[in-house]
């Protein structure tokens, strides 16, 4: 399943339009896909637009009563997606902007990369077509650098593709709507800050060229470049922050991994319930004692991450490990508590 989400605010000009190029390329290219839109708070006649599209079209709408900004809206569209999906390995999101400044086109090779085993793929803007306001080019030019993310050039494109296994480890486990917040920041920064908590935990990052359809915007701009310059400025603490905590997930999700396929290589099918010995080995340290990581960027002290063995369970009649990790840590007025368990054996 490709659940496609398109947070949309006072776009009844092109929204429909944005939804019906969406069925026109999974009717070419057949896929599966269900549509998930936000209408934050719209106020031009949206709602009724999206009523009608929903008649014809396996689209689901949010609706805010009161304006909530366009990363809360797609953060809980992709947290929706991670609930309807029953398959996260197989499953992808793919984020779209509703003012028809991307070409849905895109997708098809989006959702070609993600099948050839890709976790995340980024449609970088390399082409224009009409023109954007001056000041509003160099600002889209320069935020990127501002905000840079390992392995992605164009990092506040806002139309991406991603693995929904990859968004479930960025949130430690928590899908649900009312877990902490994942994203910090708005904007154009909140796309930057998107692709830095997932990029840690995608084993393949890929990036595809697009055109920003300047020509088919059907309003002026409503991004004022000079302050998307200066939030973008404040906001590369969180950006590093979101790569550092990132980088701690993958690293102790990689270990738990590691534990568990050895736990596994060494246990016999035969064991007894009551014979753990061939689980305890993969842990080089016993119940109740644990293992406390610090995280640093360059000399400061941005959190730590404590490990234990809580106890021992049996699941699904077979003894097991309870692990615990904790992660707290962050930096100026962004701040991660998460908690990550896991049964091995």
């Amino acid at each position: 399943m490709i659940y496609v989400c398109v947070p949309a605010h006072n776009e009844a000009r092109t929204v429909g339009l944005v939804l019906w190029k969406v069925r026109q390329v999974f009717t070419a290219f057949p896929r599966e896909y269900q549509l998930l839109v936000a209408d934050d708070a719209s106020s031009d006649g949206t709602a009724a637009v999206l009523a009608s599209y929903a008649k014809v079209l396996p689209l689901s709408i949010v609706t805010h009563r009161e304006r909530r900004g366009y990363a809360r809206s797609l953060e809980e569209l992709l947290r929706l997606a991670l609930q309807r999906t029953d398959r996260a390995k197989r499953d992808c999101a793919i984020t779209l902007h509703a003012d028809f400044v991307h070409s849905p086109e895109c997708m098809e090779e989006m959702v070609k990369r993600i099948e050839s085993g890709a976790d995340l793929v980024v449609a970088e803007q390399r082409e224009e077509r009409g023109r954007a306001p001056r000041a509003l080019w160099l600002a889209r030019q320069w935020t990127p650098r501002l905000l840079p993310v390992p392995g992605v050039k164009d990092t506040v494109s806002g139309f991406c593709a991603l693995r929904l296994s990859v968004l479930r480890q960025a949130l430690g486990g928590g899908g649900g709507r009312d877990a902490a917040p994942l994203l910090a920041t708005d904007g154009w920064c909140a796309s930057a800050e998107l692709l830095a908590r997932l990029a840690p935990h995608a084993r393949r990052v890929d990036a595809i060229p697009a055109a920003a359809r300047y020509d088919l915007v059907q309003r002026p701009s409503r991004v004022q470049p000079w302050r998307q310059l200066l939030a973008a400025w404040q906001a590369r603490a969180v950006i590093r922050a979101a790569r550092t905590v990132g980088v701690a997930l993958a690293v102790c999700a990689a270990a738990l991994r590691a534990q568990s396929d050895s736990a596994r290589s060494d246990s016999s099918p035969h064991d007894s319930l009551l014979q753990i010995g061939a689980v305890a080995p993969a842990v080089p340290f016993p119940v109740g004692e644990r293992l406390v990581y610090q995280a640093k960027f360059g000399i400061f002290n941005v959190g730590t991450a404590t490990m234990e063995v809580a106890g021992i369970d049996t699941v699904r009649g077979a003894a097991a490990l309870h692990l615990v990790f904790r992660i707290s840590g962050g930096a100026l007025w962004y701040h991660i508590e998460q908690t990550l368990e896991s049964w091995v054996g």
